[in-house]
């Protein structure tokens, strides 16, 4: 099944929603993210090897406000770019694409490793590693798939999400194939 996941930070409270619902808090008061000057990776745990997601994700969105404040219905459409946007990839780029095209205002580059591709869910002939189903995409007609074998992607790092203290929301739509440890994001602290 697809969940949609959104880590919000509000004032000095963080909350990880998962379909809306408020799954746990966190105070933080006093405390600042640690801006890391390395890339920014998605669907790897860090400088770890050996932790990757297996999976799907459709939707991914890094925002400088708090898109949620209490528990919400999940997006019925895709989103859509506006000024707090400071990432967003639709993963529409086509049966085994490895383009990953950044829709917000100032597009960033985005670089996957390994056998990161995109999906699509109709007909779609397999592509490396890929199994593909007529179900696996949220919205359009892909989603980014990673095997967990050393698939993620990379983005330079910017200080658009460099959020310090401030508001910010991070979501975005993940369907799991495997159970076990994963990891969708990192920043790399070098």
């Amino acid at each position: 099944d697809w969940h949609h996941i959104s880590f919000v930070r509000y004032g000095n409270t963080a909350t990880i929603y998962i379909d809306g619902v408020a799954d746990g808090t966190s105070d933080l008061t006093g405390l600042t993210l640690i801006d890391g000057t390395g890339d920014l990776g998605i669907g790897r745990l860090g400088l770890y090897d050996n932790v990757y997601t297996t999976g799907y994700l459709d939707e991914l969105r890094i925002s400088n406000s708090a898109r949620y404040t209490a528990n919400f219905n999940p997006p019925k459409t895709a989103f859509t770019s506006d000024a707090n946007t400071k990432l967003l990839l639709h993963f529409d780029g086509g049966e085994g694409s490895v383009t990953f095209t950044d829709s917000e205002t100032t597009p960033k580059t985005v670089t996957p490793v390994g056998n990161a591709i995109q999906v699509i869910g109709h007909g779609a002939t397999a592509v490396a590693d890929v199994k593909t189903e007529n179900t696996q995409f949220k919205f359009g007609t892909t989603a980014a798939y990673f095997d967990g074998t050393g698939d993620y992607i990379s983005l330079p790092d910017s200080g658009d999400w460099a959020f310090g203290a401030g508001d910010f929301t991070i979501d975005f739509w993940v369907r799991m194939t495997a159970t076990g440890y994963s990891s969708i994001f990192y920043d790399n602290p070098v």
